[in-house]
């Protein structure tokens, strides 16, 4: 049928994880913690070091058991521990269709953004090293996706787009700008250059050309001038595949 019974209930779970789950985390730095008031705190990264999760995959869980990565705002970070589900009976079974999916994912990552570029750059190159690391490496939390803004977005200090001249239908003035050769790619290529993992890349504009909207600005809700199959439309796809 490609059902599953699942006769574990989150509630008693979590009841549980104090009492039968130990840490296990031999190649882990804690979180170095920056408070700001109330909750709010950061895990500080710098030239001399950065917060490290465990870089060994976990044990499979024994059975009835289960393998725990923690995140709390007393400063834990990913904290690793194993511990035994309860036997004891919480009235609710969970049934999953394992032959009902949906999405795939391709990936966890985060946004090259201008904004990111400039103030990575401002570090220096030794808490580079170390803030990429956390992010990328084995002993990060391994990222393998990455999102390019096409031209500026709300992470930008100024609109732009890659080619603001009007009436250019063909492109012909088509050019990557200083934030993409400054900012963005060098991070990118620091690392597709430095860890071992493949990095996935997909771009994604946040506006078209102020000239192509209806409303000639980049902000705002102006929309594609005209209609699909117009001239607007063509010169917008061929900015993609440029």
């Amino acid at each position: 049928m490609g059902f599953q019974v699942v006769s574990m209930v989150i509630g008693c779970v979590l009841t549980l994880y104090a009492h039968s789950s130990y840490q296990h985390n031999p190649g882990s730095n804690g979180c170095m913690l920056k408070a700001f008031g109330g909750n709010a705190f950061v895990c500080v990264c710098n030239s001399t070091y950065c917060d490290k999760v465990e870089n060994t995959d976990p044990q499979k869980a024994s059975k009835g058991g289960y393998s725990m990565y923690q995140s709390d705002i007393t400063g834990k970070r990913l904290l690793h521990s194993y511990g035994s589900a309860s036997k004891q009976a919480c009235g609710l079974e969970v049934l999953v269709n394992l032959n009902n999916t949906f999405q795939s994912i391709i990936g966890f990552g985060g946004a090259f953004t201008d904004a990111a570029g400039i103030n990575i750059q401002s570090l220096s190159a030794s808490t580079q090293k170390n803030l990429l690391a956390s992010y990328f490496s084995t002993e990060g939390i391994e990222y393998t996706l990455g999102r390019i803004p096409m031209a500026s977005c709300d992470f930008s200090m100024h609109p732009y787009s890659y080619d603001d001249n009007s009436g250019d239908f063909n492109l012909t003035k088509f050019s990557l700008t200083q934030e993409d050769k400054k900012f963005k790619i060098p991070i990118i290529q620091a690392v597709m250059r430095t860890y071992k993992r493949n990095l996935t890349l997909f771009a994604s504009p946040w506006s078209a050309p102020a000239w192509m909207k209806t409303n000639k600005n980049m902000t705002g809700k102006g929309t594609l001038v005209g209609e699909p199959g117009g001239p607007y439309f063509k010169t917008w796809a061929m900015y993609f595949v440029k």
